[in-house]
């Protein structure tokens, strides 16, 4: 049976790499640009029902737009943090700036990988 460790060491992921010096801020920027992102989109979705309640007032019909305001009111924003999954660093034995996605296969860091447990 293959344990957690060993697979780590197969897929050679830059997260788990003793080279591997995270950058807290980069990856800050990222989830608060997906932040953003998602809270424009949802703001977008409620804003369209809101505008579709204001039709049907204005062709009297009270009750589709009744319905409509309900739906807004109950809508509550989520973030959801997996969208952003890149994390980023340094390596500091390729003296390079690295992104990556955790738990990820890298075929390129086979030759430069060692595992932080090593």
């Amino acid at each position: 049976m293959i344990d957690k460790f060993d697979l780590q060491s197969l897929d050679c992921n830059c997260s788990d790499c003793n080279h591997f010096i995270r950058s807290i801020s980069r990856r800050q920027k990222s989830v608060d640009l997906h932040y953003k992102w998602q809270k424009d989109y949802f703001d977008m979705k409620r804003m369209k029902i809101i505008e579709k309640a204001e039709f049907w007032i204005e062709k009297g019909e009270k009750r589709k737009a009744k319905e409509l305001l309900k739906e807004a009111r109950k809508m509550v924003f989520q973030f959801d943090e997996s969208e952003c999954a890149i994390h980023y660093g340094h390596c500091g034995k390729l003296n390079k700036e690295v992104s990556l996605i955790p738990e990820t296969l890298q075929l390129d860091t086979q030759e430069c990988f060692k595992h932080r447990r090593s």
